[in-house]
């Protein structure tokens, strides 16, 4: 079991709540595995268990229930400041991964990325760069060592901007 499994499951094993392995995984997409997401999101799904009083086991539903608490609370002014954080060139990247990447945040790859970018904020290999070291985007490489595909590390992010940056938006 990784830390991160851990972080999740055995805060709350002694008063009997547990996870399934999917509710899991779900959790710590939306998290990117990052500690203050991955707690908040834990703390929304006990929430929403003493909502439905309907027992103690965590599965995706309630896992996506708890995402939509994170995204009108707290979280979001930490989401806000990511945004901010990314600059110029940094947000157009992220508007253009999230809206290739569609509802479900698949891997968008790098010449798509390359077809949207215009350059005018700056260099495309720069602003991934920028955005992989904040833990924002996770990149995989090509054996030449540039970007192949991108997504959302923090997948809370990609909705977020999905939901206040039009130009982010699939639809």
């Amino acid at each position: 079991m990784s830390a991160a499994d851990r972080l999740v499951r055995e805060p709350v094993a002694p008063l009997g709540v547990t996870y399934d392995d999917d509710a899991v995984a779900r959790l710590l997409r939306l998290s990117g595995r990052h500690p203050f997401f991955t707690q908040r999101l834990c703390n929304a799904c006990v929430e929403v268990l003493n909502a439905d009083r309907s027992g103690l086991h965590v599965g995706v539903q309630q896992v996506i229930r708890a995402a939509e608490l994170c995204l009108g609370t707290g979280p979001e002014d930490t989401l806000a400041t990511y945004w901010a954080d990314a600059g110029d060139a940094g947000r157009d990247v992220l508007r253009a991964v999230a809206r290739l990447g569609g509802p479900d945040g698949e891997w968008v790859a790098y010449s798509e990325l390359a077809a949207q970018h215009d350059g005018g904020n700056g260099s495309l290999e720069e602003a991934l760069g920028g955005l992989g070291r904040q833990g924002v985007l996770d990149c995989e490489r090509a054996r030449d060592g540039q970007a192949a595909r991108c997504r959302y590390q923090i997948d809370l992010l990609r909705i977020w901007a999905q939901r206040n940056e039009p130009e982010a938006r699939p639809w």
